[in-house]
C-alpha cells in the first residue's frame, strides 16, 4: 500500500483524491443545535458565552524546550482518537496509533535557538535524499474503563503494545506545496478491520478537513 506524507508539527498520513468529499458539516450542525436549544444571543458565543476576559503572559522552560527533535525521522508520533480493530471472529479492541521511528533524538535547547525557522522541513528532505526513513507503527491496546469518547485523555502508559507494521518513506515529492493541495486526510477513512470508535472528533475532523480541501479547491 502507497501513502504519502506531510511533515509538519505531525506526521499526517493522507490519501490523494480528485474532489472534495460531500459530507454533513458537523461543526455548524452543533452550534445550529445549541442555537435551536437556547436561542440565538447575537453578539454572543455559543458555547461558554459567559465568562471574564483576563490578559497574560507565557514563558516557557528548558525543560519544555529540550523536547525539540533533532530531525521529524527521529521522533514519536501520536493519534488521539481511538479506533477499534477487527478480528476475523468479530471481536473489537479499542486503540490508539502510535508512529515510532528507530530512535527518539532531542536536542539542547540553545542549539534549536540557531536553527533557521525551516531547518525541520529542509532537513527531512536533504535526509530522505540519502535514503529511506523507517517507523513502525504500533497500536496502544485499551483496557476496561479507558476513554475512547475524549481524546484529550491519555491511556496509562503501562497499556501493551503491538506492532502493526513498518512505515518506508522513500522521498519528498518535488513541488511538495502543489502536492498537498491535493491531498486530503480524513481520519474516519478506514481499511477493512478498523472501525471508528464513540470519538465524536472523528466525525468532526472528517467533515471540517473536506470543507478546507473545498475551500482551498474552489
Amino acid at each position: 500500500m502507497s501513502i504519502r506524507a506531510i511533515f509538519g508539527a505531525v506526521l499526517i498520513f493522507v490519501t490523494p483524491i480528485g474532489a472534495a468529499l460531500s459530507e454533513d458539516n458537523v461543526g455548524i450542525g452543533v452550534v445550529d443545535a445549541m442555537n435551536k436549544l437556547f436561542g440565538k444571543h447575537e453578539g454572543f458565543r455559543a458555547f461558554h458565552a459567559k465568562g471574564t476576559v483576563v490578559e497574560g503572559s507565557f514563558k516557557g522552560t528548558s525543560d519544555g524546550a529540550a523536547f525539540t527533535p533533532d530531525s521529524f525521522a527521529h521522533e514519536e508520533y501520536r493519534g488521539l482518537n481511538a479506533f477499534l480493530l477487527v478480528d476475523t471472529s468479530g471481536r473489537k479492541r479499542a486503540v490508539r496509533w502510535i508512529v515510532v521511528p528507530e530512535r527518539v533524538v532531542h536536542v539542547d535547547p540553545a542549539e534549536a535557538a540557531k536553527w533557521s525557522p525551516n531547518y525541520l522541513m529542509d532537513e527531512i528532505r536533504a535526509r530522505l535524499a540519502k535514503g529511506p526513513v523507517t517507523f513502525r507503527l504500533e497500536a496502544q491496546m485499551a483496557e476496561p474503563g479507558d476513554p475512547t469518547s475524549d481524546p484529550s485523555r491519555a491511556w496509562p502508559e503501562d497499556r501493551s503494545r503491538i506492532s502493526i507494521g513498518v512505515l518506508t518513506l522513500d522521498k519528498a515529492v518535488n513541488d511538495g506545496e502543489q502536492a498537498e493541495k491535493k491531498l486530503l486526510f480524513l481520519p474516519g477513512q478506514l481499511l477493512d478491520g478498523i472501525e471508528p470508535s464513540d470519538d465524536p472528533m472523528i466525525d468532526i475532523r472528517n467533515s471540517a478537513y473536506a470543507e478546507s480541501f473545498s475551500r482551498r479547491n474552489p
